[in-house]
């Protein structure tokens, strides 16, 4: 971040007055942690939402310095959260680095409660039905979209591997198999390993065309318990029975179609079951952005009803191990910039209530699999908790 040589350049420019550049003098103020110059700039029409030649804000250099009094000021004075530098990093990561826990956690909470208002006032976005037309291309085990976007790509079979382990034996392994439910097939991945645990029933909701033109060809309307369900998720809803584990990853959607999915999540999940979904939020991003929008999901989720835990998994030797060239070959954007990949369990609340708060550990770990971590961005008080998920072969 280069934050030591920053702070450097920015003292040495505070010879000037605080009058004849009312911006750059808030950031001095801020770098010098005057609490009462930084507010007598901000009354004067400094602008809190000043980037300097690196792209810095005031709220990062007070988010860096851990000052919580002015990154309030800030904020109050309607300072972005949402800014990032030329270097990718925003003001929570600012303060990520240098261990403030507590000015990471005011952040975190600033940014999601402003998120919630904005999603109130804003209009809703346009259904996206473009992506459904389009002619896709299955190739080295990824689908492109016509833009050369993935849709889904091969690297994310084991985190499907725990995700349907989840759903289908719970988190210590041991729950008996019921009715399972995907939306959105994509490559099949965690279609395959459900298959692995004879599920009772298994649903797979498959909006596209060529991806279920696809899913005919290599049979996946003949396997057992299988029952296809072929249009979007919006259209088939009413269809929908009640299932013991429902997985939620769709392509070409809004984050306000995945909140609306949950809404549903009372009617169609078993007081005993489990919701998880594949979490790419903000992943193409940063860390901070990412945990901003995991503990949005988990306030709305709870505003519904529903427990949201993360158990965290790194992910890095992913992209590195065994790997000949880059994994990103042919893509034409990156939809994860990440190291860490934090699974959601979703619950409805009284059932979590009932059997205590903490997840219990699987008596077995799958071969390969690394185990599950606590996540390591600071402050988060429902940070995802240790443990275990197991998965058969």
């Amino acid at each position: 971040m280069k934050e030591e040589n920053q702070a450097e350049k920015k003292e040495e420019t505070s010879e000037a007055s605080y009058e004849d550049d009312l911006d750059k003098g808030l950031m001095i103020a801020v770098n010098r942690e005057d609490l009462k110059m930084v507010t007598a700039l901000l009354k004067a029409k400094a602008d809190a939402s000043y980037q300097d030649d690196d792209g810095r804000t005031p709220l990062m250099s007070a988010a860096s310095l851990g000052n919580s009094d002015i990154v309030s000021e800030l904020l109050m004075a309607g300072a972005p959260w949402n800014v990032l530098d030329k270097y990718n990093f925003a003001c929570g990561d600012y303060a990520a680095e240098k261990g403030h826990n507590n000015t990471y956690e005011q952040l975190v909470n600033h940014a999601c409660t402003a998120e919630m208002l904005l999603s109130h006032i804003t209009k809703r976005p346009a259904e996206n039905l473009d992506y459904l037309k389009q002619k896709l291309v299955f190739a080295d085990n990824k689908i492109l979209d016509a833009n050369g976007d993935a849709v889904m790509m091969g690297w994310e079979g084991p985190l499907m591997r725990l995700h349907a382990a989840l759903m289908c034996k719970g988190e210590d392994g041991k729950r008996e198999t019921g009715d399972m439910l995907n939306v959105g097939f994509g490559l099949g991945l965690i279609d395959t390993y459900i298959q692995q645990y004879s599920p009772r029933s298994h649903t797979i909701i498959e909006a596209h065309p060529d991806v279920y033109a696809q899913m005919l060809k290599d049979g996946w309307d003949k396997k057992p318990g299988v029952t296809i369900l072929f249009g979007r998720w919006q259209d088939v809803l009413k269809d929908l029975d009640q299932y013991d584990g429902i997985f939620f990853d769709t392509y070409g959607e809004h984050y306000e179609d995945m909140n609306d999915f949950h809404k549903s999540l009372l009617k169609i999940l078993r007081p005993s079951g489990i919701y998880t979904f594949f979490n790419g939020l903000a992943a193409s991003t940063n860390a901070f952005f990412h945990t901003v929008y995991c503990r949005l999901v988990e306030a709305e989720l709870m505003n519904m009803e529903f427990t949201c835990e993360y158990v965290s998994q790194d992910i890095e030797k992913i992209f590195s191990e065994g790997k000949d060239k880059d994994i990103w070959e042919g893509v034409k954007r990156k939809y994860w910039v990440l190291n860490t990949y934090n699974l959601p369990i979703v619950k409805h609340m009284d059932i979590l209530d009932c059997c205590g708060d903490e997840p219990a550990e699987a008596e077995e770990e799958v071969e390969n699999d690394s185990e599950m971590k606590e996540e390591e961005h600071p402050g988060k008080e429902s940070s995802p908790k240790k443990a275990k998920l197991s998965a058969s072969e």
